[in-house]
């Protein structure tokens, strides 16, 4: 693996090579831990795969409303309702419309549903715990804060409707210089290659 036997860098350089992109290790990182949880939740309580994800959103609050659902797993609104229909039929969760607006669904876990999330949040802690054991008490506040900072910086860059706009170079513009060093690190972050991931 390319961050096993890491190539000679320049210190604070940043890393372009696809094995080395920061995103690209956070994405193998997420891949891997939530292919472990799917395959846990098909072995354990059956399908959909997905579920799990629509069980640990629910099984945090009382009652929660379906969009907010779809905003925090991240799928799409039907693949929502059709995982959602799967556990209710399974006895598994509760769906509920307001009275003052018959659009809005409210969902819930019923008993059996916050016994299926007790048990997702249990192995999920035991993951967390011997992931983050390759850390020291110090590297895990440091990993934290960093990760602080990250996610604000990304929500700044990311807002808006196009926000991949401001990185497309315009016929005019010179090309940045791509041969190394801190300063051409700096100009290539300002306009990613058309081949890149």
């Amino acid at each position: 693996m390319a961050w096993m036997a890491k190539k000679a860098q320049l210190p604070g350089a940043i890393r372009f090579d696809l094995e080395e992109r920061s995103t690209y290790r956070f994405w193998l990182l997420v891949t891997q831990m939530q292919q472990c949880l799917a395959h846990l939740y098909v072995a354990r309580f059956g399908r959909p795969a997905n579920a799990w994800k629509v069980v640990t959103v629910v099984g945090r609050r009382t009652h929660v409303a379906a969009a907010e659902v779809v905003r925090q797993t991240n799928l799409e609104p039907d693949k929502v309702t059709r995982i959602v229909d799967r556990l209710v039929a399974q006895g598994l969760m509760q769906r509920a419309q307001e009275s003052e607006d018959r659009r809005r669904v409210r969902l819930s876990l019923t008993a059996a549903g916050r016994r299926v999330y007790r048990e997702l949040d249990d192995i999920r802690r035991a993951i967390e715990i011997d992931f983050l054991g390759a850390l020291s008490p110090e590297e895990r506040d440091t990993l934290y804060g960093l990760l602080d900072k990250l996610q604000a910086r990304a929500a700044t860059i990311f807002s808006g409707r196009e926000p991949w706009n401001k990185y497309v170079c315009s016929p005019d513009q010179a090309k940045p210089d791509v041969r190394g060093g801190a300063s051409a690190n700096r100009a290539l972050a300002a306009s990613p290659r058309s081949g890149d991931l």
